[in-house]
This record gives C-alpha cells, sequence and structure tokens, in this order.
C-alpha cells in the first residue's frame, strides 16, 4: 500500500497466484437462461406510445404477436377483433382507464379469456389490491425487467395451455 499522505489517496496492489495447470473445460462458464417461448397473441394498451412501440418491438423480436391501443376505449375494441391471449395494459390511461378495461372485458362472453397483466407506474399496496380486484390477473411496475415479463407472458400460455377453462389465476402466474 503507497499513499502520498491525508487526501492524497491510496494505491494497492493486489498479487494473485496464476494457475499454471487449469484446463479451459475447468473454467466454469456463467450458466444460461434457456427460456422456450410459447408465441402469444398481446395486446398492449398504453398511452405513453414510444414505450409502448418499444416494448411491442422486444415482445415481436421474442416471437410474439403484438398490437397496440394507445388509450382504453380502443383497446377494448381491439379485444373483439384481435382476440389476445395476454394483455398488457396500464392503469392510467385517458378515457377509460386500466381499471375499467379489466373489468369491463371480464364481464364479457369471449370465446377465450386472455390473461391480463396490469403494467403501471402505479406500484402502491392499494394501486395492487385494486388491479387485481378489476381482474387483473397481475400487477407488475414499470419498469419491468424484460426477462422477467417474457417469462410472465410465457408462464400466463403454458398455464392456459394445460387448463380448459382458459383463466389462469393470479397465484399461477408468479415470477
Amino acid at each position: 500500500m503507497n499513499s502520498g499522505g491525508l487526501g492524497q489517496g491510496s494505491e494497492f496492489v493486489v498479487t494473485l497466484p496464476l494457475l499454471e495447470h487449469a484446463a479451459a473445460a475447468e473454467i466454469a462458464q456463467p450458466a444460461t437462461l434457456a427460456l422456450t417461448p410459447v408465441a402469444a397473441r398481446i395486446l398492449k394498451i398504453q398511452d405513453n406510445e414510444e414505450a409502448a412501440d418499444v416494448l411491442a418491438q422486444l415482445l415481436r423480436l421474442s416471437g410474439h404477436e403484438v398490437e397496440l391501443a394507445l388509450d382504453g376505449a380502443k383497446g377494448l375494441k381491439l379485444v373483439e377483433k384481435f382476440s389476445p391471449e395476454v394483455i398488457l395494459c396500464d392503469l392510467g390511461l385517458p378515457g377509460v382507464d386500466g381499471y375499467e378495461v379489466a373489468a369491463r372485458i371480464r364481464k364479457r362472453p369471449l370465446s377465450r379469456t386472455p390473461a391480463m397483466i396490469a403494467l403501471t407506474g402505479y406500484g402502491s399496496a392499494k394501486d395492487h389490491k385494486s388491479a387485481l380486484a378489476a381482474g387483473f390477473d397481475l400487477h407488475v411496475v414499470k419498469l419491468a425487467d424484460p426477462e422477467v415479463l417474457l417469462r410472465l407472458i410465457d408462464s400466463a400460455m403454458k398455464r392456459e395451455d394445460s387448463t380448459t377453462s382458459g383463466r389462469s389465476s393470479a397465484s399461477g402466474l408468479a415470477a
């Protein structure tokens, strides 16, 4: 250790012994996450167009088919036309908010009931409870880790494939 004095900083030198006989195969490689995503029809309802586009691109690169709606009313119309398997919906939407979107979708007699994930900046315990009460399966706070979000979507799809009712419980979609 060397120091030029008080307030001048310090220099530390660490010397490690060289491992001369280690074979390349013995060096541990980091484990990679092996995801086998199930392609999904995803409806993203969000009023921030740039953020919605970025997420849509990520989802498309992951093999999903994505439609966007920039407000709740347009999202409700797309549910009928697009028949999504997963809906990612912001809560703070102009006009018809995300809570109302979820409640209306859950009341509709759809041939397929989509998994619904509230993807929002509203992160309080009250927001979480209100989102689930409105009909969302999950409440995820932005900015969600993209890998976690993809796992949640994949989990929702695999859960739906294994059930006949089409709707997954919130506990079955845990990260």
